[in-house]
């Protein structure tokens, strides 16, 4: 084992070594002919990639993933003894045994406050070091596209759009009126806060105000925000809590009906250091800083902003999480009732033949042993999002073993 480490640097990854099995095979023929017809079927065998089953007295076996190889050492008895040979070979594999699979079904819903909104956890994760998961997804609505994310640390953090004086004050002074709309079914927790403005009182605005506030353990976070729009032209961004400045240009809020808007990778307090195992950090209240950037509208404006989730993002720590966003398109058809997740061969496929293009932020979906393992699955509908969609899940993973399987 190894690790890519600079001089006064921090460990950016580590590198496992190939691990060598050494075999030896008695072969007992009768003539040399069925000897040497035993060693090119062993040859034949180790000349490709292969998996090779190992009990070794344990109750459950143990796979290793061999490389293309030849035999090492071929000691032939000759005359005396014809068709008598011990053959060695010495065997690179893959650096873990592998495990049978370890299996698992669950549902999640798209409504982030329920008991399963948009993750569940896998625990008592067997073997010894992280193993890649491999998710298939059905989607109860078809989608066009899909965040999965896995972590150790931290949690799903979601919070309703903050709703106080201050606030109000803000957006009443650029002539907009700040009111909590109830009673909808289609808002997270059915109600959410809107702002209303007409041309009368409300020219080009920039309005600053402040988006959620909520205790969270300082770090990377993908942030997503609820919202609509009546009005085109209407854009939110993330401001710098300390210094006011905007992160970027924001992003423009949908007309067609409730989206998640993503304000990609965000560190959370946008001042902090994150928490990492060498930089232990405690959990802290946090208010997210927020501007309105408003083009000058043709009719009254009206803005609906309903919830903001928080999913955890990789950072230094290698285990510290994975990110993948999905996307996907087939003959002008938008979306797709199942996508699969194929974390060993670090592919995202769906049945059907579509074409999905992803990015993986830290790699695939992983799980840990002995840790609580957090998975996001936030899948977006055409059109509009809908919190009573859900995805159920089957996941499968091998677990990875340094030598023998205990577990």
């Amino acid at each position: 084992m190894s690790s890519f480490q600079a001089d006064g640097s921090v460990d950016a990854a580590t590198a496992w070594d190939d691990r060598e099995l050494a075999i030896t095979f008695a072969v007992q023929g009768s003539s040399e002919d069925q000897a040497a017809f035993v060693s090119q079927i062993l040859g034949r065998t180790f000349a490709r990639p292969c998996w090779l089953e190992f009990q070794g007295g344990t109750s459950k076996p143990v796979f290793f993933r061999t490389r293309a190889t030849t035999l090492d050492a071929v000691e032939d008895y000759g005359p005396s003894n014809p068709g008598v040979r011990l053959i060695t070979v010495v065997v690179p594999a893959d650096p873990f045994a592998y495990g049978l699979p370890e299996t698992g079904t669950t549902t999640v819903s798209n409504d982030p406050t329920a008991t399963d909104g948009m993750r569940f956890t896998i625990t008592g994760v067997k073997g010894d070091v992280p193993a890649p998961v491999n998710l298939s997804l059905s989607f109860s609505a078809g989608a066009n596209r899909m965040l999965v994310a896995s972590s150790t640390h931290g949690a799903l953090d979601h919070v309703s759009v903050l709703s106080d004086s201050t606030q109000t004050a803000l957006w009443a002074a650029n002539g907009y009126v700040a009111t909590t709309v109830a009673g909808d079914s289609t808002a997270i927790g059915s109600s959410f806060r809107r702002f209303t403005g007409s041309t009368v009182n409300t020219p080009a605005a920039t309005v600053n105000f402040s988006l959620s506030q909520q205790t969270i353990l300082p770090g990377d976070y993908r942030i997503f925000l609820r919202a609509k729009s009546a009005t085109t032209g209407v854009r939110i961004a993330i401001r710098n809590t300390a210094t006011g400045a905007l992160l970027d240009s924001g992003r423009e809020l949908p007309t067609t009906g409730w989206q998640w808007i993503d304000f990609g990778v965000i560190r959370v307090p946008t001042s902090s250091r994150r928490a990492t195992p060498w930089s232990p950090a405690t959990t802290t209240t946090d208010t997210l800083a927020a501007t309105a950037l408003i083009t000058a509208p043709s009719s009254s404006t009206v803005i609906d902003l309903d919830h903001v989730v928080f999913v955890p993002a990789p950072g230094g720590d290698e285990e510290d999480g994975r990110l993948l966003l999905g996307r996907w398109q087939r003959d002008g058809t938008p979306t797709v009732p199942q996508a699969q997740v194929d974390s060993v061969s670090e592919s995202l496929w769906s049945p059907g033949a579509w074409d999905l293009n992803w990015s993986a932020a830290g790699g695939f979906p992983l799980v840990t042993p002995a840790a609580t393992n957090l998975v996001v699955i936030m899948p977006w509908i055409t059109s509009y999002d809908s919190k009573t969609v859900s995805t159920t899940v089957n996941w499968s993973y091998h677990p990875r073993y340094l030598t023998l399987r205990g577990d």
